[in-house]
């Protein structure tokens, strides 16, 4: 059955659900910024198709203290077994552009054993390339 994204109420039930589900994907995002608005529908949207397979949070940067890894909104956090695998920073891309990113980081992590690798160490900016490593 599929569900809506969950909330993260607080930091502990971020950390929970990073190690009660071996594969989490998070959209962290602020009250006041523009490029959070219009992504969380779409998050949410793609988040439902991939619910079986994958936990999703939507995280807000104002409500819980800052998280590691996560310097500006919208960010996007990939998580395989509690470890972060991949980091998407700034992704404020027109309407189809921005949903075809956010389907393909949920169709490979979910539909993939092993992603293809882990470069969190170098997250890009939303203004290399379309804002994502592989």
């Amino acid at each position: 059955m599929s569900e809506t994204p969950t909330a993260a109420e607080n930091y502990d039930s971020y950390q929970r659900a990073l190690k009660e589900h071996p594969l989490v994907i998070v959209l962290f995002k602020s009250q006041h910024c523009q490029l959070c608005m219009g992504l969380g529908p779409c998050f949410k949207e793609i988040a439902k198709k991939y619910a079986d397979s994958v936990k999703s949070l939507i995280f807000d940067t104002e409500d819980i203290s800052k998280v590691e890894g996560v310097e500006r909104t919208p960010a996007l956090i990939v998580y395989r077994n509690g470890k972060a695998v991949e980091t998407l920073v700034g992704i404020g891309l027109p309407g189809d552009q921005q949903k075809a990113v956010l389907e393909e980081v949920f169709d490979e992590y979910a539909n993939t054993l092993v992603p293809s690798q882990d470069n969190s160490d170098h997250p890009l900016q939303a203004d290399q390339g379309l804002g994502f490593i592989h």
